[in-house]
């Protein structure tokens, strides 16, 4: 999936969304998602943060974040995420295995600067088999 505009009145990305069929046992969701922004020097920080069925990646971290150099122009924050399809089941019963994953990314200047500046978001979603 691929979103390009302008960072809104905070500074974040419109929410790049898609969807994989349906959650499958013994399996994990890998997505790789970057934010790429062209800012005018001032944006310090960078967020990606994905959800599966509105659940994050992991209990504690809800994404990446990327330092952007004082004063470059370009700004980019990638991050590889691993969703284990069986532990999400087990901590929301039915709302997974069988059921289709919906997947959004979203993300943002961390520092509330930024408004209107250019930005390509991307991500790539895999369901790939636990050994």
């Amino acid at each position: 999936m691929r979103e390009s505009a302008t960072l809104d009145a905070n500074s974040k990305i419109a929410d790049v969304i898609g969807t994989l069929s349906r959650g499958t046992a013994h399996t994990v969701v890998r997505l790789d998602a970057t934010i790429f922004v062209l800012g005018n020097g001032t944006i310090g920080s960078l967020l990606v943060s994905p959800t599966v069925n509105g659940k994050i990646w992991d209990p504690v971290y809800t994404g990446v974040v990327g330092a952007c150099g004082t004063g470059q122009a370009m700004c980019t924050v990638t991050g590889t995420f691993w969703f284990d399809v069986d532990e999400l089941e087990a901590q929301h019963p039915g709302q997974f295995v069988g059921q289709p994953l919906n997947i959004k990314v979203a993300g943002g200047a961390l520092s509330g600067v930024g408004t209107g500046a250019n930005y390509v978001a991307t991500f790539s979603a895999e369901v790939v088999k636990k050994k």
